[in-house]
Order: structure tokens, then sequence, then C-alpha cells
């Protein structure tokens, strides 16, 4: 007896398959506790290992656009069940890696995988539930995404200590192999193609991945290379060259994979500005204060990772209730809220300083946490409505592109700030003949404190930008909230 295909899965079903892409992808940030072990098992060195997560963002954040244009004219559910044997050959092809050359080839081949189910999974979730549903099933992803960050560090940590380094590519291969399976058998025809007899934009789609690429590869590398460095200003260069051929190239495509269209729409523009100032926000929190709970507080690695890991814990908890929230009221609330309270959880966290009280970085890292995860769910409902369904594709990888990007700019940014500060006090904290472990305790705190005021300004002006933008009813229509 022959099984049918299920053209129209039941919104739960869609909702468990895109969860277990969600938690794949949010879990690698596991692979960065490998370094250790990687340098040493190449012998190789930590500037070459470091292209082992390098490509892996570079590769995603540089082809989301185009996984989601290919997803609008193909099918989210193709794409989604082709991202994940993409996704999974690449875990695979990685724990064979036989050297550092090998192993980061195989991370660029699983980043497309990467690009492909997070440019398809929140699309797919709001063609699945009903307009008033929709804040929830959002949450419970973003839920799920929360976990996977959480705890795919700690498993790796587990993982590569009692198995090598090689298990924490392999481990993930089954759970992979069952989200291909079903996205198979449920989702990759559930969602039927437009008719995709255009040309494709390759022009388009290799600009894009160039300017992207080269934007990103200057933003992370400057820190660690500087402004005068070869590849820092070649990046650069190849940025300024590339985004104008790129603006031509796509006002002349017939099926531009960056529709220029988008760029004249004020909601998609408002909703994208809001995510762009948060995670310039939350990239300069989660890169600064590591440093500041080694340095100025002395805390040891397992402190910082229960506080780091707190971030995550609370988005777990507090992301369901979220998108429950923009399904009651709509979305300018809480994404408005969400902002004001990271913006002050930032605050608190900027106001502690060299002697800082752990009750209050605590309360800080809560607060940022909490604000993420009111913010984030109704946010992304808020991009992807305001697009047509055709391009709900491009819509939901705009939201991750957004998110990569400028978390690294953020990254980039306060990193750089935070040398310059940390700089000037311990010049001036040396002078005052103060002993050298005082002084690099006191320049961190002080040099933390002044640069974090960088990212209270971020999410305040994603706080602003989310309460001037129109909200939407339970049913998606525009109105201002109550």
């Amino acid at each position: 007896m022959t099984t049918s295909i299920t053209h129209v899965p039941s919104k739960w079903v869609t909702l468990g398959i895109v969860a277990i892409g969600n938690y794949l992808t949010a879990s690698e940030l596991g692979v960065v506790v490998t370094f250790p072990t990687l340098i040493e098992a190449f012998d190789s060195s930590p500037s070459v290992i470091i292209w082992v997560q390098l490509v892996y963002m570079l590769v995603s954040a540089s082809i989301i656009f185009t996984t989601g244009n290919l997803a609008d004219r193909f099918g989210l559910g193709r794409v989604f069940t082709l991202g994940f044997l993409v996704f999974t050959a690449g875990l695979a092809l990685s724990s064979l890696a036989q050297g550092s050359g090998q192993l980061i080839a195989c991370r660029g081949f699983q980043a497309v995988g990467h690009a492909m189910l997070l440019s398809s999974e929140a699309a797919l979730i709001m063609r699945a539930f009903p307009a008033t549903e929709q804040g929830r099933a959002l949450g419970l992803r973003s839920a799920v995404g929360g976990l996977g960050l959480s705890s795919g560090p700690l498993l790796a940590g587990i993982l590569v200590q009692t198995l090598g380094w090689q298990s924490i590519f392999y481990s993930r291969i089954p759970l992979a192999l069952l989200g291909f399976f079903l996205s198979w058998r449920f989702l990759r025809l559930s969602a039927p193609p437009q008719d995709a007899r255009g040309q494709l934009d390759i022009f388009g789609a290799v600009a894009l991945f160039g300017s992207i690429s080269a934007f990103l590869l200057a933003v992370n590398q400057v820190g660690r290379m500087g402004w005068d460095s070869p590849v820092v200003l070649a990046a650069a260069l190849t940025t300024l060259s590339l985004f104008p051929l790129l603006i031509l190239i796509e006002k002349r495509a017939s099926h531009p994979v960056l529709d220029l269209a988008l760029f004249k729409n004020n909601r998609f523009l408002l909703g994208q500005a809001a995510l762009i100032f948060s995670f310039l926000a939350q990239g300069s929190v989660m890169y600064l204060t590591p440093f500041y709970f080694s340095g100025a507080l002395g805390m040891t690695s397992f402190g910082i990772g229960l506080l780091l890991a707190t971030f995550s814990v609370i988005r777990l908890l507090v992301s369901p209730i979220s998108g429950l929230l923009s399904d009651a009221i709509g979305s300018r609330t809480p994404v408005t809220l969400g902002l004001l309270i990271m913006a002050s959880g930032i605050l608190v966290l900027s106001r502690q300083g060299a002697a800082g009280s752990l009750s209050f970085v605590v309360l800080g890292m809560v607060m940022t946490g909490f604000g993420s995860a009111l913010f984030e769910p109704p946010n992304t409902r808020h991009i992807i409505e305001s697009l047509p369904r055709q391009q709900w594709g491009t819509a939901s990888a705009s939201v991750a592109a957004g998110r990569q990007v400028s978390a690294s700019t953020g990254t980039a940014m306060i990193g750089t700030l935070f040398q310059i500060r940390e700089d000037s006090h311990r010049t001036a904290l040396t002078s005052q003949g103060l002993p050298p472990n005082l002084v690099d305790r006191q320049a961190i705190g002080l040099g933390f404190t002044d640069s974090l005021l960088l990212a209270v300004a971020f999410a305040f002006m994603g706080t602003l930008i989310g309460a001037l933008r129109p909200s939407h009813r339970p049913d998606g229509t525009d109105r201002p909230d109550a």
C-alpha cells in the first residue's frame, strides 16, 4: 500500500519540524568550544582555527537573501527540505576532516544548509498558523532557539572532553536526518511554488554574496588586525565597489535576488531598523561581557558561562509569552517595551564599573535577556507580514540576515571603542602609580562602562523606532495599539 505525501500538514507538525531545524542551527554556537582542541589536533594557530566559525558565518549571511528568494520562487518546503540535506552532509563531512583547511571548507558547505533552513523557518510557521496564533507559534520557535543557544556550548563541552572534537558534528546527524525525513514527508510540497520560469538572478546573487561577505570580513577582522591591515582595507574596498554594482544589477534584473522595492515599504523598513538596532546592542553585550566578568570581576569560566546562559534561558521562558501577547494586543507594545527593558538592562550593566555588584550584574543580564525575548517574536511577525505572501521567504531571510550582520557589526564597533577607552584609562591609572593588577582590573571595568553606553544608545534608538511604527490586529491588519 502506497502512502501519499501530505500536502497540507498539521500546523503543529510544521512547527515541530521547524523547531528541529531551529535547534540545530542555534546549537552551532557550541562549535567554538572545540577551538582549543582543534588547535592542538591540527597543530594550527588561533588565527587559522577561527575561520572554522568565521567562514560559516560569512557564507550563511551572504547567501541567505538568495536562499530566501529561491524559497519564494520554488517553494518554502522544497528549500527547507534541501537545507536539512545539505546541513546533514556538512555535519558528516566536517566530522571526517583531516586538517584545518578541509574542516573550513566543509563548514562553508554546511553553512549553505544553515542559510536554507533559516530563510524558510519563520515563513513556514506564518503560513501554517492562522493570524490569531502566529505570535504564539513564533514565540515557541524562538524559545527552541534559546534552548539551542543555552545547551549547545554545554553539550559541546561534554562531547569534546569525552568523545573528541568530531563528536560535535556527528552527534547531531541523527536529529538532522530526522528533520530531513519529516520535512520530505510533510513539507516539501506543502507550499506550492510560484511561476519560476523567469531567469535566475545569478549576477545579483554573486554581487550580493561578495558585498556582504566582504563587509562582514572587514568588521570581524578590524579589531584583531586594525584599520590599516591589508586584509581589512581590501575587504572594505571590495564592499564599496560591489555595493553600487549590486544596485545597478538589481535595478535591471527581472527577478532580483534583492528586490529594491523592499526599501520603499515603510512597515518593512521600520521593522528591519528595529531589528538592526536591537542586534547591534545585543552583539555588543555578548562580546564585551566575558571580558568584563573575567578581567574586572575575576570570575571563573564556569561562572561566566552561567551568567551568559542566563540570557538564553530567559529567552526560552519569555518568548512564548511574548508571542501570546502579540496575538492579543498587536506587535508595537511588546516590541517597544522589550527594547526599552533591554536598553534599561544594558544601562544597569554599564553602570557597574570596576567594582560591580554581582546582584546588579545578574539583574542587568536578566533584564537584557527578558527584553530581547519580548521583542523578537512580534518583530519577526511584523517584518514578514509587511510583505505579500509570495515574498515571505525573502522577509524571513531578511530577519536572519539582519540579525547576523547587525550582531557582527555591533561586535566590531564596541570592540574598537572598548580597546580605545581601556587603553586611555590604563594610561591614566598607570600614571597614578597604582599596582599593575589593579590597573588592569580598573581599566577593563571603566572601559566596559564607557563602551557599553554605545549599546544603550542602540537599544534606545530601536525603542524609538518601535514606538513610531504601526502595529497589527490579530487578523493581521494595521492599527495603532491602544
